[in-house]
């Protein structure tokens, strides 16, 4: 499993030591899954848009694979609430990413052996 560095940026946003330390270790924990993630970008951004909407913040993460690029956004009045939910998300979404590649690997490898044993 390689793994590159993990870019956290704000945008309208003082990003804190402490918030940059929050993000990182929540992306940390979506190594556990043994996924060759190639780079992950963490945007974390303010937004005050009007009085329906009110003030919100935005956590988005791209994170490229070999064969996918998967992409989580989540807005919440909370920006560790908004980290939280990008982190349960893209788990869900890495597990689905890797049962279908090991899937794929299995079949192929299945493949191999009919025809080595021939």
């Amino acid at each position: 499993m390689i793994s590159k560095p993990i870019s956290i940026y704000g945008k309208d946003l003082k990003l804190t030591a402490g918030l940059k330390d929050y993000a990182q270790k929540k992306m940390d924990k979506l190594l556990k899954y043994g996924v060759n993630i190639l780079e992950t970008k963490v945007e974390l951004r303010f937004s005050e848009s009007g009085r329906k909407h009110g003030r919100a913040f935005y956590a988005e993460v791209t994170m490229q694979l070999p064969k996918k690029i998967l992409r989580v956004s989540e807005k919440n009045a909370d920006i560790f609430a908004a980290i939280d939910a990008v982190e349960t998300k893209l788990r869900k979404q890495i597990r689905k990413y890797k049962t279908r590649f090991t899937l794929d690997r299995g079949e192929i490898r299945a493949a191999k052996e009919m025809v080595s044993s021939e």
